[in-house]
């Protein structure tokens, strides 16, 4: 590059700035508006991608007994691709899809001891009446990070099948109604609905009051500012939806385990176990709050927004149970 080319550079600088043909206001005014509209789908993304997950002490593998277990309950509910799932430990009861390959996390966690809660029940038949505790040696001490807790020794093994099959089946609904798939790609669509109808409520507020495109750089600026500024709005629709959407997930997924409840105790210990759960989250808040539904509420959705509140998810379990009795009335009469 010679000499009238460096030249050249400050007399299109000048240009650039002052005639309009040259419209550096332009470039301005568009970078912001392809910012403000790429912006959303980048974040909803991350929202989707780093949903909350707890972490653990140690994570055994899935017994085959679990396995087998689980596999007969999803070919009952005539889960598609039942046979080829994979069995995976994990903190809590979740689904989710590792090269196209779909997981069912089973609850192996040192943490809470579900897994081998629900093992050991399995096993009954073969144990003829061994202990939890010299059970719990044998097949976790030595396995773990920890020593196994035994306070649960006298565990209702009908119980804890009852209440793992309730969170097996809530599971396979997530993976019939592909919630896993879907979200993903509502994480991308939603966001463009947003701006979509942010662009065109733009225009038409634009036409209406007949306001041009900025035709200096500071007020192309300014227009700018307003412009980025209105990503916040627009972000906390998109996580307002996506937010609705996961919980009514949930939802669904809730009521089609209750639907497919082969016992009344399967629906009393779902119901049980979320009532300890509300305990266990209201205990753990500060002292101040404790007494004020509306604040444990709130604070509850701040940890977990992806989940109907505890207590709400307790009432629509109790109506099934309800349901149940309903329709169970004329055999316990009989009895």
């Amino acid at each position: 590059m010679n000499k009238k080319h460096f030249l050249c550079i400050p007399f299109m600088a000048f240009l650039l700035i002052t005639h309009q043909s040259f419209s550096m206001h332009r470039v301005i005014f568009t970078a912001s508006r392809i910012a403000s509209a790429s912006i959303l789908p980048f974040c909803a993304a991350k929202i989707f991608y780093n949903r909350p997950v707890s972490e653990t002490v140690s994570i055994e593998p899935v017994t085959e007994r679990i396995q087998k277990w689980g596999t007969d309950i999803l070919e009952k509910l005539d889960v598609p691709g039942s046979s080829d799932i994979v069995w995976i430990g994990g903190d809590q009861w979740a689904t989710s899809e590792n090269n196209s390959k779909q997981e069912i996390k089973v609850p192996m966690a040192t943490l809470s001891f579900e897994g081998f809660k629900l093992d050991y029940a399995l096993d009954q038949k073969r144990i003829q009446g061994l202990s939890f505790s010299e059970w719990a040696k044998e097949n976790i001490a030595g396995r773990s990070d920890s020593e196994p807790d035994l306070s649960f020794s006298d565990q209702d093994n009908d119980k804890v099948i009852a209440r793992n099959s309730m969170a097996l089946k809530h599971e396979a609904a997530h993976i019939i109604n592909e919630d896993s798939k879907n979200g993903r790609k509502l994480s991308i669509i939603f966001p463009l609905i947003v701006q979509a109808a942010a662009s065109t409520s733009t225009y038409c507020f634009n036409r209406l009051l007949n306001i041009n495109p900025p035709k200096t750089v500071l007020r192309a600026m300014g227009r700018s500012l307003l412009a980025v500024g209105g990503i916040i709005p627009k972000l906390f629709f998109t996580a307002q939806g996506l937010e609705l959407y996961f919980q009514y997930t949930e939802k669904r997924a809730d009521e089609y385990a209750c639907k497919n409840a082969e016992t009344r105790l399967e629906l009393t210990e779902f119901a049980d176990d979320l009532k300890k759960e509300h305990s266990e989250f209201v205990y753990r808040l500060n002292d101040s709050i404790k007494n004020d539904e509306s604040a444990i509420r709130k604070a509850y959705r701040t940890l977990d927004p992806y989940h109907p509140y505890l207590l709400d998810r307790v009432g629509m379990v109790e109506k099934y149970i309800q349901k149940w009795d309903e329709e169970h009335k004329n055999e316990s009469n009989n009895e």
